[in-house]
């Protein structure tokens, strides 16, 4: 059981894949049309260039991914099959990560959105039944027997000795243990567990060589230019209109009595400052022996997983007075011309400009990698 849990380990590249991809979708969501929607995708010279409108558009973007793992999950199926295996693919069709950009009935960016969930930091990190009535938390669909999980495997790998069971998943998953981290490492020696992994790994098993295959070879367009796309946009956040705008924000909110120095800032301080209460939450899980789990059934597993984490008395006024306080600075921010809304029209502005200029400096390439692409 709890190797079937288990999170295939990823590579390098689609780790700078997932990030370059968060980087652009992160700062242009949609852009408002003649009929005052903010759905449609915004302009994008570099996706329009490479073919690739599912950079900025979500919901072709979850089409896209929909497919990847259509294909993905064909190609396993084979592979598990040339082992000798049985195995069933998860259903992916109802798989979304786009829903929109409401929360809650509220538009995210809007005023009302910002009031209640200042830049969405703290006030979005945990279910708002963790959090109880007093603060803020995101609706709770997710947890509970609507959400309850099923194994389509279960069935069949239930029917399988024990040894079977375990050459079952290393086929599967691979025999990789993933870097060496342990607890209580820096950032800079966290960065050097996942280098060293890196350089000494070997994939194995039936869903990394797809994954590897699918979001990690030559031909994607995230792991051939991440060097270049992390050179747009530390150019694109230190350009004068922004450096400019920010430092105008920074000096209103200076006024206000609070402190405001950038965006990024503003998340980083948040996220720290309440990362001890998302280890508190995950300390709080139960540790139970490989042998523990492996005793349990699906229905105490999915009792145990699909079950809302807990935050203490203690936890709880301490995530208050941060929500307090992120929601004061938000709407401090927002009424000195900075709120989400304002940033996201002047970058998507400047973006574009450094998007064409990414184009037309890399033309060759990009018109080479097209080519290999499609052959």
């Amino acid at each position: 059981m709890l190797n079937r849990m288990r999170v295939p380990g990823r590579s390098r590249f689609v780790i700078a894949a997932i990030g370059a991809a968060a980087i652009l979708m992160s700062a242009c969501g949609g852009t408002e049309d003649a009929g005052g929607s903010t759905d449609a995708a915004p302009e994008s010279p570099l996706a329009e260039f490479i073919g690739d409108e599912a950079m900025f558009d979500p919901e072709a973007g979850q089409e896209q991914f929909a497919e990847e793992q259509r294909q993905m999950n064909e190609q396993v199926v084979a592979c598990m099959a040339a082992e000798g295996w049985e195995y069933v693919p998860e259903d992916v069709g109802d798989f979304a990560f786009f829903e929109g950009s409401e929360v809650d009935g509220l538009e995210w960016g809007s005023r009302e959105w910002t009031e209640k969930y200042g830049f969405g930091i703290t006030t979005q990190m945990f279910p708002q039944e963790t959090v109880g009535p007093e603060l803020v938390g995101y609706p709770d669909e997710g947890f509970g027997p609507d959400e309850e999980y099923t194994d389509p495997n279960a069935e069949y790998v239930d029917s399988l000795s024990e040894a079977d069971r375990e050459a079952y998943y290393n086929d599967l998953y691979g025999s990789d243990p993933g870097p060496d981290i342990t607890e209580g490492m820096s950032d800079e020696e966290m960065d050097a567990a996942f280098e060293e992994w890196e350089a000494n790994r070997v994939i194995d098993g039936c869903f990394p060589q797809a994954e590897e295959e699918f979001y990690g070879g030559p031909n994607d367009f995230y792991v051939q230019f991440s060097d270049e796309l992390d050179d747009m946009w530390e150019q694109m956040m230190n350009d004068p209109r922004i450096v400019e705008v920010e430092a105008g924000v920074a000096e209103c909110v200076s006024d206000k009595g609070l402190t405001y120095s950038s965006m990024d800032d503003v998340y980083e301080d948040f996220y720290e400052r309440a990362e001890p209460m998302q280890e508190q939450v995950w300390n709080n899980m139960p540790e139970l022996t490989e042998e523990e789990y492996e005793a349990m059934t699906d229905a105490e597993l999915d009792a145990m997983f699909n079950q809302p984490p807990e935050l203490s008395p203690e936890v709880k006024a301490e995530l208050g007075e941060l929500q307090a306080e992120e929601i004061a600075l938000a709407i401090a921010v927002d009424d000195c011309g900075g709120g989400q809304r304002e940033q996201e029209d002047l970058f998507n502005e400047v973006r574009i400009e450094y998007e064409q200029n990414f184009v037309d400096s890399n033309r060759e390439r990009l018109e080479q990698f097209q080519a290999e692409s499609r052959s």
